[in-house]
């Protein structure tokens, strides 16, 4: 796991050379009346999904969905997907219900794309068009390189689809990431962590995927229950449950959420809860990342939770590679 984040600059940076083929790919399959999108994935991939949906709304300013394969598979629910863009996202390509849905799809007339590290496997061969990660061979469980892959091409195909307001600033993200790892968590924050009885992952908007990703991570590495929201529903009831006997890491960028981290942050601080700030929405942030759109602050975020977890694997003793009770591949149906 820590030779895979460290990869993740050169990953990222051979990715962003392929940008421009990969509009134009998206620009070909899809079609210009398409209705929204609908993104359909599991596991880390729906988090990187979740990533999307948010900008493909930014650029399209068409509905963007999380498809809910449970309506398929277990309901029989035959939607009409007609026109529709479905995007299906695995990493490995072979998750058997991510693959179902988008061939049905497929067969009914939606455009297809399918995001996977490598093109040959079943979920490529499903879709019209397969958009590879190219990151290499990931060994570790956790999925790490692949993720932060997988979000950068879901922004491709929101940038594919409409205007962006983060297109100009890719050239700067792998030497923004390269920052993150050359500063790495300090050993106090793996030992709060480790210390607290309950752990949360707070963000809001687009960043809302990098506490799901940040919660996922820390989970399958340590095997700690963790709890991820965004700010605007952890006041809907669950803060309550929230006092001393937690960390929680608030995730936020300096553009529209900004305010939302830090009003969370200083909200868990007057319950008691000890806080590790994350990104560039404080100026006072722990574990700091570059200001960029909050789209693109997804990747940078994201990598902050993955030295989280990582570090606090090592604390506790877990092997975060091969987590007791995980694959690397999970064949739900």
């Amino acid at each position: 796991m820590s030779a895979e984040i460290s990869q993740q600059p050169d990953a990222l940076g051979a990715l962003i050379t392929r940008r421009t083929e990969i509009l134009e790919e998206v620009r070909n399959v899809q079609r210009a009346d398409h209705p929204g999108v609908i993104f359909v994935a599991r596991g880390s991939s729906d988090n990187a999904a979740l990533a999307g949906r948010y900008a493909v709304e930014m650029t399209s300013r068409r509905p963007a969905a999380l498809g809910a394969l449970s309506m398929h598979n277990r309901y029989g629910c035959q939607s009409d997907l007609a026109g529709w863009l479905v995007v299906g996202v695995s990493q490995s390509g072979a998750t058997p219900e991510v693959i179902d849905y988008t061939a049905f799809a497929r067969r009914g007339g939606a455009r297809t794309i399918a995001v996977t590290n490598g093109t040959d496997n079943p979920l490529a061969d499903a879709a019209h068009v397969a958009i590879s990660l190219d990151t290499g061979p990931e060994k570790a469980v956790p999925a790490t390189k692949t993720f932060t892959a997988t979000v950068a091409v879901l922004l491709f195909i929101a940038e594919a689809l409409g205007p962006s307001p983060w297109e100009d600033q890719w050239d700067d993200v792998p030497a923004a990431v390269a920052g993150c790892l050359t500063d790495p968590p300090s050993s106090e924050m793996a030992r709060s962590l480790a210390q607290s009885q309950r752990i949360l992952v707070v963000a809001r908007g687009v960043l809302t995927a990098a506490a799901h990703e940040t919660a996922l991570k820390l989970q399958e590495t340590t095997g700690r229950t963790v709890s991820a929201y965004s700010s605007a529903d952890l006041y809907h009831g669950p803060i309550a449950s929230y006092g001393r006997e937690t960390t929680a890491i608030v995730i936020g960028a300096d553009g529209p959420t900004g305010p939302d981290a830090v009003g969370v942050a200083e909200t868990l601080g007057q319950r008691g809860v000890e806080v590790i700030r994350v990104g560039s929405a404080d100026p006072n942030s722990d574990l700091a990342t570059p200001p960029r759109h909050d789209a693109l602050s997804v990747i940078t975020t994201s990598v902050r939770g993955q030295q989280l977890a990582l570090g606090l694997a090592r604390i506790l003793g877990s092997d975060p590679d091969h987590p007791e009770g995980l694959a690397k591949v999970t064949y739900t149906v």
